[in-house]
């Protein structure tokens, strides 16, 4: 690029430009307001009150699903194989569990990073997946 030159001089008929100019801010105003208004949702569900029963806090099933990565059924199967304890609704509706109810199915169904079982269950998921990928070329 020349720096000798002198910047480029705006068109004798700029109304077009500062027309297209303006729609394009109007456009991104709107994107941008959208986005915020959806932030701001997202972070109003994430800041449910807190509940509690006789002094336990409480969790719902859905979000012990949402913050393991887990489907539903997944979660369902836990409980009726009793790894987690709940409650549920007469209606069957609601479905929830204590912290400490939670911390006690980790506890029994998760091990720690520093734990030596964790090296054994990386190097059995390694293992699977190599019989898988050998599986499919073979």
């Amino acid at each position: 690029m020349d720096m000798t030159k002198p910047p480029p001089q705006p068109p004798v008929n700029a109304q077009p430009y500062q027309k297209w100019i303006m729609d394009t801010f109007g456009v991104a105003l709107f994107l941008l307001s959208k986005i915020a208004n959806s932030l701001a949702e997202l972070v109003s569900k994430t800041n449910r009150v807190r509940l509690s029963y006789k002094g336990k806090t409480i969790i719902m099933v859905q979000d012990i699903a949402i913050g393991l990565n887990l489907s539903t059924r997944t979660i369902k199967r836990y409980r009726s194989d009793e790894k987690l304890k709940y409650y549920i609704s007469l209606d069957g509706h609601t479905v929830f569990t204590t912290q400490e109810q939670f911390d006690e199915f980790i506890e029994k169904n998760f091990v720690h990073s520093d734990d030596p079982r964790a090296t054994d269950i990386k190097d059995r998921i390694k293992q699977n997946a190599n019989k898988g990928v050998n599986s499919k070329t073979k």
